[in-house]
Formats: C-alpha cells, structure tokens, sequence
C-alpha cells in the first residue's frame, strides 16, 4: 500500500505529499507536473512519466478500444446509480460522487447531478489521465481507475484539459483518497460485530 506520492514539476523541483493527511497546493495551482512517483513504507514504488504518452505503441484506434473496454464496467456502473438511486448496490461510488458534485454546486452555482450525466452533461474525468498510465499493468491500472483518481467534471471541461497534470490535480487525488480511507473506516465501525463462536 503506498503512503506517499512525490509530485515533480517542470522545474524539476519536488513536492512530497502524505497521502494520510489533507493538503492545500504548496505552489501555484496552476504549476504542471511531468513526473509522478508513489512511494510505500518499505521502499517500493510506482513511476508515472506525465510528459509522454505511455501508450505510444498503441495506435490511436487500439487506444481507444483498450479505454473504452476499462471504462465500460464504471460507465455502467455510474448509469445504474443514476436509474436506481437509493436502491443502488455502488454507495461507496454513489456516495463520492455526491460529494464532490455538491462541492462543485456550491462553489460554482452549478447543477451537476445524476439527471444531466452522460454526454453533454458532466461525465468522469480522471485526476491524473489515463495516459499517464501503462494499462498493461495491473498495479497502474488499479490506481488508474481508483475512486480517488476520479471525479464528475463536465464533458466539455474534460476535453479541454486533456493530459495535463497539475499540482491542483494531485492535492485532489490526495485529498479523495484521504476522504476514502475515511469514510470506509466510517461505515467499518457502523457495521455489528461478527458473534463470536462459543
């Protein structure tokens, strides 16, 4: 499990950040990342090149049928909230997603919810993209598609950041995948104990 994330500019100048704590951007926003490196406590890590496309030996219609077909089980996912509602067998999803929309509504006087999902709407933007990622390895893929590299942006926004990586961007991963770990624990000790044998 990786309890760090360095953040590296194109500056060449790194950030570290604990991914057990909250975070405000220790520089301008706006300052673009090219490399991203996770970190756990026994030394192990995960590289992330952000500068280049990591896919490069795909061709451009193989990339797409490779993104479509890993975003297909969210995708379907996301539609059966939005049809189903309270009744809904994703609340960890179903509860994230709420979350960040009424942050969204709040501070832009939007009104991002599950109605006005999908094409034209809002849709999933992922924090550090997906080409930032080999989709080939399991670990890359894992925290590809984490709830915590996620968030609703609308469909029109999503398009125009495309593969940039900013520093806004990785206090926001760090800060979901902190609200996760949270609200897990949470639900964890609202759960009844399992009876013990006698």
């Amino acid at each position: 499990m990786f309890t760090h994330l360095v953040a590296v500019t194109e500056d060449k100048i790194a950030w570290e950040f604990d991914l057990a704590i909250s975070h405000r951007s220790p520089v301008d926003p706006a300052t673009k990342i090219t490399e991203i490196r996770f970190v756990s406590d026994s030394g192990n890590s995960l590289f992330l090149n952000c500068s280049f496309w990591n896919n490069s030996n795909l061709e451009p219609d193989q990339w797409i049928r490779m993104r479509n077909r890993l975003c297909a089980p969210l995708q379907s996912r996301m539609h059966e909230i939005r049809i189903m509602g309270s009744l809904t067998q994703w609340p960890l999803t179903k509860w994230f997603f709420e979350r960040q929309m009424e942050r969204i509504n709040q501070r832009c006087r939007a009104q991002m919810n599950w109605t006005n999902y999908g094409r034209g709407g809002w849709a999933i933007d992922h924090l550090l993209p997906m080409s930032c990622f080999d989709l080939n390895s399991r670990a890359q893929l894992k925290l590809c598609q984490s709830l915590a590299n996620l968030r609703p942006a609308w469909d029109i926004h999503n398009w125009a950041r495309r593969n940039t990586v900013t520093i806004r961007d990785i206090t926001r991963y760090v800060n979901g995948h902190l609200a996760l770990r949270r609200y897990i624990a949470s639900q964890k000790q609202r759960m009844p104990s399992k009876p013990r044998p006698s």
